[in-house]
């Protein structure tokens, strides 16, 4: 791999563009330095590139033509796509200038990397915040690493793994906005941990913290491990589990939420279905060892969020050695409000709980049994009774004394 150092008179998208075209189609790595490049443009990169940018900041030019950035048209993206093969992004800073645009949050303008049918993807050590859009939105892409990167006030997702397979998002830090930080659709294999989540906007931040989903008739998921995340004063849910549309039981399946913090979670003011984990149409789900702390609405539900249900029923969930405390009513109160551990939907989820902890809720448990596990008892020596003639007795102690001797009992 060649590298190739960027040095600050390269001020701009155009510029930027220029010197990768003029570097032409090999493995490079472009270097930056600690300047600015103002953002007129979407960047193309070729296969096998390595962005290391040492603090560079793209900073989104004021009020960005719609003409130029539509909706879905990234600052960042490969000039093969589909097809981006083996890209790294580390060390850049991108200011998405949000408060001198004219768009809408959450509408997909903006995004800062966009990536489709990718494989062999890093982004990392990166600073992104006031956006319009997604940090990272990789579609059908494979073997996908998000980590170390700070995100604040993103207009969408930090990141969002839409279809494809092996996504893993670690370590980052975000202050969200409009939606998730991390958000995972119709994946095959992904693990999410050791983030920490914060709402620090208020209501604006109207969504759940972390977000698993299936969503079309043909969608699925499966393989999915969310643990040891910390989030704390989250809207919405903290997790939002969900599976819809499509009819099969197994759609989505294979979930495990464990070792994670849920404090002061479930804030949002107009809508019930909100607290630590929210759940429906997820088949298999395993929560384990989590700490509801704080939240309001419920510890963990399996109900609905917002107005949309799973398409099926004789899903199964286990919810054992959590600790749930101090649970109170959501603001808008549902059902059961206040509970820490509540079924909603018993014609559709059977829900097997116990070793659970409960303090100072409003409720512990609504249509859910916590079970009492009894200690396995130590294997105990089996014995075998058989009858014989006494004439053959001694013979047989003869003969088991010399099978002692021989294997030296």
């Amino acid at each position: 791999m060649k590298s190739v150092t960027v040095g600050s008179s390269v001020d701009s998208s155009s510029k930027l563009q220029t010197l990768i075209n003029n570097t032409g189609n090999a493995p490079t790595e472009y270097i930056f330095s600690e300047n600015n490049i103002e953002i007129n443009s979407t960047v193309k990169f070729y296969n096998y590139t390595k962005l290391t940018g040492n603090g560079v900041t793209l900073h989104l030019k004021d009020k960005v033509s719609e003409s130029v950035f539509p909706t879905m048209t990234p600052i960042l993206t490969s000039k093969t796509s589909p097809g981006a093969i083996n890209l790294e992004f580390s060390g850049l800073t991108f200011d998405g200038n949000y408060n001198n645009q004219t768009v809408s949050l959450g509408k997909a303008y903006h995004n800062f990397i966009y990536l489709y049918k990718g494989k062999n993807i890093k982004i990392h050590d990166c600073y992104i915040h006031d956006t319009a859009g997604d940090g990272a939105r990789l579609t059908y892409c494979q073997n996908s690493d998000f980590y170390n990167n700070r995100i604040i006030r993103p207009g969408h997702e930090g990141v969002y793994f839409d279809g494809g397979s092996d996504a893993r998002a670690w370590n980052n830090y975000g202050e969200i906005r409009t939606n998730n930080l991390v958000r995972v659709r119709h994946i095959t294999r992904a693990h999410v941990h050791d983030n920490k989540i914060y709402n620090k906007v208020g209501g604006a931040a109207s969504c759940p913290g972390i977000q698993i989903e299936v969503s079309t008739e043909q969608g699925t998921l499966s393989d999915v491990l969310i643990e040891d995340n910390y989030l704390e004063g989250v809207y919405g849910p903290g997790i939002w589990a969900i599976g819809r549309l499509n009819t099969s039981r197994d759609a989505a399946k294979g979930v495990i939420i464990r070792n994670n913090t849920f404090y002061k979670c479930g804030q949002m003011k107009h809508i019930a279905g909100v607290g630590g984990i929210v759940c429906d149409g997820i088949n298999d789900i395993e929560i384990i060892n989590n700490v509801f702390d704080n939240c309001r609405g419920y510890g963990v539900l399996f109900g609905s969020y917002v107005a949309v249900t799973s398409a099926s029923s004789g899903y199964r969930a286990i919810v054992h050695d959590n600790v749930f405390k101090n649970i109170g009513k959501s603001i808008t109160a549902g059902e059961a409000s206040g509970t820490a551990l509540c079924n909603l939907i018993p014609k559709k989820y059977t829900v097997e709980a116990w070793g659970n902890s409960y303090s100072g809720n409003v409720q512990d448990r609504y249509n859910v049994t916590e079970q009492v596990k009894t200690p396995e008892e130590p294997d105990s020596p089996a014995y075998v009774k058989f009858e014989c003639p006494e004439s053959e007795i001694d013979g047989l102690k003869e003969k088991y004394e010399l099978y002692k001797r021989l294997n030296n009992e």
